[in-house]
């Protein structure tokens, strides 16, 4: 639904077809750019790297199944994933929550003043 209601709002925005009682003008462009902002992150893809730093070095290792490393086909159960010497990926809880919070705002607003959104 996010790739029908993005671009409906931008569009709604361009035509700017005034504003819900209650709101001033000012007040109604911040709450439907903050609307766009979590729709367009909702049909976008955040991993590419928006909340991590350093370097990711993963080594996999062939385990039996009382996950012991072993090199015997008969063996094998699965792999097993350690990191590595270089490993000094982190991952910003902070940025991510304030992210997401951001997100579920623009969605509320959506829900809040939907009978605003008129054509």
């Amino acid at each position: 639904m996010a790739l029908i209601i993005h671009p409906a709002l931008v569009q709604f925005k361009e035509q700017n077809c005034g504003y819900p009682s209650g709101v001033t003008e000012n007040e109604w462009d911040i709450i439907i750019d903050k609307m766009i902002f979590a729709f367009a992150q909702i049909i976008s893809s955040w991993e590419d790297g928006d909340f991590y730093t350093g370097v990711s070095d993963y080594v996999w290792k062939p385990v039996d199944k009382n996950g012991e490393l072993t090199f015997d086909e008969s063996e094998f159960f699965g792999w097993e994933m350690e990191t590595g010497p270089n490993h000094t990926a982190k991952f910003d809880v902070k940025k991510y929550d304030e992210y997401e919070q951001k997100i579920q705002e623009g969605c509320e607003l959506f829900g809040k003043y939907f009978r605003g959104l008129w054509t």
